[in-house]
């Protein structure tokens, strides 16, 4: 139900055509921080199920939430994440193409169906999409080594933007 609602909207506001630029588009259910309220009412399962992940960031200026659509062939080159308090959550809409390469700290991971890739978004990583599109919920879950009073000062001191 989260790929219906995520190509509903994509569709609606031509996000496939690549928003971004150089196939890459990205549309928000959380930015920085902030919760796109319209988004969110228009993808109502897709809120449920991220917003009840455990350890889910929302309301900090390094938390994010949305869809990530990739064009055949778009490479997306290393970088790295902000900051290492989060960790980064990914679940695969369409079927992973045998051809894409998804590096993080130089070693191959693959998208399995059904299944969350998390992985330390502080580390370099890279994507090569094989044929075919590639749509993914992308979201960020605090760290697992910070305790609740350590979220609360990064909340604090990094607040939406």
């Amino acid at each position: 139900r989260v790929k219906v609602d995520a190509d509903r909207v994509l569709e609606e506001v031509g996000a496939v055509g690549g928003v971004e630029g150089q196939g890459w588009s990205k549309l928000f259910l959380v930015n920085q921080g902030n919760v796109n309220y319209g988004l969110v009412h228009q993808m109502p399962y897709t809120w449920s199920v991220v917003s009840n992940l455990p350890n889910v960031m929302t309301n900090c200026r390094f938390a994010n939430i949305f869809i990530s659509h990739l064009s055949p062939h778009t490479t997306i080159p290393p970088h790295k994440g902000p900051t290492n308090t989060r960790l980064r959550a990914q679940y695969p809409l369409t079927p992973p193409s045998p051809q894409t390469t998804f590096h993080v700290d130089n070693k191959l991971l693959r998208h399995e169906p059904d299944t969350w890739t998390i992985f330390d978004d502080s580390l370099k990583h890279s994507v090569h999409q094989g044929d075919g599109h590639r749509l993914v919920l992308i979201a960020d879950l605090w760290h697992n080594d910070l305790t609740e009073a350590a979220r609360e000062e990064i909340q604090t001191q990094y607040p939406p933007v």
